[in-house]
């Protein structure tokens, strides 16, 4: 009889203690507040909230043979989760967390025991390799030795299992930074992000970059060089064209109201003549962002879809220090049926290469004034579709942007990414 999936955690599963005054706090001091425990654990917290949305959840952890050691298991039990392969080792102390908060909420300061993950070993991950290879996907935190997350990289690489992780905290983020390759999907906040990627993320261009390495993929709309950017997706008529996401001068008067379905956040633009939904969502194997834009009107639909944008791949900082001389060395063309820009390697910036895929036939050019592509004097390309659909009838296309070392290399994830 098949077994039904599984996620795997591999990671922390402790008791956290929460402590909150009661009015200004006064140092050195004992004050009255509000004191409440509850089970933690970066892993065991993922594991429960998948548990409690019905997906099976099974957890290796350590825990020593005391009071908060039985209480994260049977809490947990009690959440749903599969706690067959809890170590318990005897005469240690189970992790632990405690936070101090001020009359307002805010955190005055927090300490962390995590000492008993030693115990989860390179060897205790070797040991769970059948349960790895059975895993839908694994999930594991830095609490753990760096060593055991080497291995658990290693042998999920062997079953062919996802691996992801949730960096915690930015000195967490400094221990795994070397490792982080190795996932299938990091889930940073920003100064984790920061961390892990060498680059600011405190503006959309600086996050974008982040997310490819360091290499900025295509100029963003809060960019503090001169003139509009951003990747813009528009429905082109002999009357004119209506911007389908909220980036500013959007033109053509659509009403947008967003929301996040199915992992990826969707846009839907709403006027008396036009209703659009545009949503974005990126690859968990690949650096890839994937575009799905359907259009639908109480009249015929008769123009083109296009898309388009100033591409970069090049360092924020490099551009940012010299934007007329990063404008150069970017060639375009069209191959395939797909849209390949190359940027030249300089300096420490070795090549790489941006594609555009669709599922629809893409007519592309170095600007909206129809330039033939080439090597690009002023970076901006737009690739366009027809687009037609009778009488309260849609239509719909789908767009992936991927970067890569080779060409190659962004062509198999830009079809990956359509797929």
């Amino acid at each position: 009889m098949a077994v039904s999936p599984f996620v795997l955690g591999i990671g922390a599963a402790n008791a956290d203690v929460h402590g909150r005054s009661r009015a200004g706090v006064v140092m050195r001091d004992s004050n009255p507040g509000h004191l409440s425990t509850s089970v933690g654990g970066v892993t065991r917290n993922v594991l429960e909230n998948l548990s409690r949305l019905g997906v099976r959840a099974r957890m290796v952890s350590a825990v020593g043979d005391d009071l908060y050691g039985e209480f994260v298991r049977r809490e947990s039990e009690r959440a749903g989760l599969d706690m067959s392969g809890l170590i318990t080792v005897p005469g240690a102390h189970s992790s632990c967390y405690i936070s101090m908060l001020d009359a307002h909420g805010d955190m005055l300061v927090a300490m962390s025991d995590m000492g008993i993950l030693e115990h989860i070993t390179p060897a205790v991950v070797d040991a769970q390799e059948p349960l790895i290879r059975a895993a839908a996907a694994v999930v594991c935190d830095p609490c753990l030795p760096l060593e055991t997350v080497e291995r658990i990289i290693a042998v999920a690489a062997r079953c062919g299992a996802d691996v992801f992780l949730d960096p915690v905290s930015t000195a967490y983020a400094r221990k795994v930074a070397p490792l982080v390759g190795g996932f299938s999907l990091i889930k940073p906040n920003r100064l984790e992000l920061s961390v892990l990627s060498g680059v600011g993320t405190d503006t959309d261009a600086g996050l974008a970059s982040a997310c490819a390495g360091g290499i900025g993929i295509y100029r963003g709309p809060d960019d503090p060089l001169t003139g509009p950017a951003g990747l813009r997706i528009y429905f082109e008529t002999p009357e004119g064209r209506t911007d389908l996401l909220p980036l500013p001068g959007a033109a053509g008067g659509l009403s947008f109201s967003h929301a996040f379905r199915g992992g990826a956040l969707s846009f839907e633009g709403e006027s008396d003549a036009l209703h659009s939904l545009c949503s974005a969502a990126v690859s968990a194997r690949d650096l890839c962002e994937v575009r799905f834009v359907e259009l639908k009107s109480p009249r015929a639909l008769e123009g083109r879809l296009c898309l388009e944008f100033e591409p970069m791949l090049a360092r924020l900082r490099d551009w940012e220090g010299h934007p007329a001389y990063w404008r150069l060395g970017l060639h375009a063309e069209v191959r395939e049926g797909a849209l390949l820009i190359r940027r030249l390697p300089r300096g420490e910036v070795r090549e790489c290469w941006l594609c555009l895929r669709s599922n629809r036939p893409l007519d592309c050019r170095a600007d909206a004034l129809g330039e033939p592509l080439g090597w690009l004097s002023h970076p901006f390309v737009r690739a366009s579709t027809p687009a037609f659909a009778p009488m309260s009838g849609s239509f719909s296309a789908r767009f992936a942007l991927a970067f890569g070392p080779t060409a190659e290399e962004a062509m198999a994830a830009a079809s990956r990414g359509l797929n």
